[in-house]
C-alpha cells in the first residue's frame, strides 16, 4: 500500500509542469499555464511587486503582428490539477475559458497560485476587443464562473484589470517553495 501511495505521489510530482497548446481552432490562439508558483517562480526569480496582492488580468497588444496576449496572474487553485485554455468567439466576443480538473482523479491537500496566458490573433478586429474570461473548476460542484467581461482598448498597447484582491496567504508567499503534497483520491461524484 505504501509503494502504491509513493508511486502515485511521484507520478503527480513528475507530471506537474507548464502546460501549453493550441487554445482555438486553426491555431489562431495558443496558451500556456505555469507551474505552481506562477511563471516568475518557474524561472527562479522573485515574485514581482504586488504579485501576491491580487489576481490580475494583464494584457499587451503587438500592433505589428495583431497578437493580443492575456495573462491571468495569481490564480489560486488546488496544487494538483490538469490545466488548459480554450478560446471561442460568440457574437464577436472572444471567450477565454480556463479549465482546472483533478489530475488523474486526484487533488492535493494544498493550494497554489498559477498563471494562465493566452495569445490571440485579433488582427481582423477593429476598435475595442470584447473579452469574456471564464474559469471552470470541474470538480467544485459550481457552474463555470465569469471572472472578467469587458472590452480592451488596444490603442493603449497594454493594461491590466484586478479580478480578485482576496488575500492568498499563505499560498502566495515568495519565501515558500510551493510543492504539491499528499495526493488524495477524488470522491466519486454522483451522476
Amino acid at each position: 500500500m505504501f509503494r502504491l501511495a509513493l508511486a502515485t505521489m511521484l507520478m503527480v510530482l513528475v507530471s506537474c509542469g507548464t502546460d501549453e497548446g493550441e487554445a482555438g481552432p486553426g491555431g489562431d490562439a495558443t496558451y500556456r499555464v505555469s507551474d505552481c508558483g506562477g511563471f516568475a517562480s518557474a524561472t527562479k526569480s522573485t515574485y514581482g511587486a504586488g504579485y501576491c496582492d491580487a489576481n490580475v488580468l494583464a494584457w499587451s497588444h503587438d500592433a505589428a503582428t495583431g497578437k493580443l496576449t492575456l495573462t491571468d496572474r495569481r490564480v489560486l487553485l488546488n496544487c494538483c490539477g490538469d490545466h488548459s485554455v480554450t478560446v471561442t468567439q460568440e457574437a464577436g466576443t472572444f471567450v477565454v475559458t480556463e479549465l482546472d480538473a483533478p489530475q488523474d482523479g486526484m487533488r492535493c491537500r494544498c493550494m497554489c497560485v498559477f498563471d494562465f496566458e493566452v495569445t490571440l490573433d485579433v488582427s481582423a478586429v477593429s476598435g475595442p476587443v470584447p473579452i469574456k474570461l471564464i474559469r471552470d473548476v470541474t470538480d467544485d460542484d459550481q457552474p463555470a464562473q465569469t471572472v472578467f467581461s469587458g472590452t480592451l482598448d488596444l490603442s493603449q498597447g497594454q493594461g491590466s484589470e484586478v479580478l480578485d484582491s482576496s488575500d492568498a496567504d499563505p499560498w502566495c508567499d515568495p519565501a515558500q517553495d510551493p510543492q504539491p503534497q499528499d495526493p488524495q483520491p477524488q470522491d466519486p461524484q454522483p451522476q
